[in-house]
């Protein structure tokens, strides 16, 4: 029988669309839906032995039990991001609601907002994220165990107005400390507000585009 640990190394990504998983007794592998999971809202009172995931990137295990029993050599599993293969390891045949992290509070008004804009990023993988008419990238500079022995959310968003006729060629980096994340942005945004959610630790963040009348603020305004 193939072992959790060389199951999950094996496995590649994928995405999952659904609500709810239906899980068999004993060893199920998952993935993750786009939003990602919370893993202790959601397993916490499911009749299971063990959740486990791979961080392929860094070669780290993360693993989490409602026996509050935890595996020795691995990071406390806090919560799973977007088509991230794991394992369940259940007791019975049963079927699981899925929970996620999403965008609160003002942040969550302003992404509802027909003139704003919004993107977000991952820190699972070193890139930037794009808007779509370019002008803006976003950079989460979290990573998954960035709490010393957890491994949990790393994802950023900002949110931004929408303006017309931006130039697309991004001039400028702005790398606030609070949140962590890098902001390259084109001239036309200058002096402009934005928000920005740390999907972490559930904070909606002020901010202003720096400029030559606007210097860079180290740590955004939280609200």
């Amino acid at each position: 029988m193939q072992s959790i640990d060389s199951l999950l190394q094996s496995s590649q990504a994928k995405y999952y669309n659904g609500s709810h998983y239906q899980l068999k007794q004993g060893l199920n592998l998952l993935y993750a839906p786009n939003e990602g999971i919370s893993v202790e809202k959601t397993f916490d009172n499911a009749n299971i032995r063990l959740v486990q995931a791979y961080y392929k990137h860094a070669k780290l295990q993360a693993t989490y039990s409602p026996s509050g029993l935890h595996k020795k050599g691995t990071l406390y599993l806090r919560y799973i991001e977007a088509q991230t293969p794991f394992a369940v390891v259940s007791k019975e045949a049963l079927k699981i609601e899925i929970y996620s992290h999403h965008i609160e509070g003002i942040c969550k008004k302003m992404q509802e907002d027909a003139n704003y804009s919004y993107v977000i990023d991952s820190g699972k993988e070193k890139r930037f994220s794009i808007s779509k008419d370019g002008s803006i990238a976003l950079q989460s500079r979290y990573y998954s165990h960035h709490d010393r022995g957890i491994y949990n959310d790393t994802r950023v968003a900002i949110l931004f107005p929408h303006l017309d006729n931006v130039s697309a060629k991004r001039v400028f980096t702005y790398g606030p400390v609070e949140p962590k994340v890098v902001i390259k942005y084109t001239k036309e945004y200058e002096g402009k507000r934005f928000y920005m959610y740390d999907f972490k630790d559930k904070k909606c963040y002020l901010g202003v585009f720096p400029s030559q009348k606007m210097p860079p603020f180290a740590i955004l305004k939280q609200l």
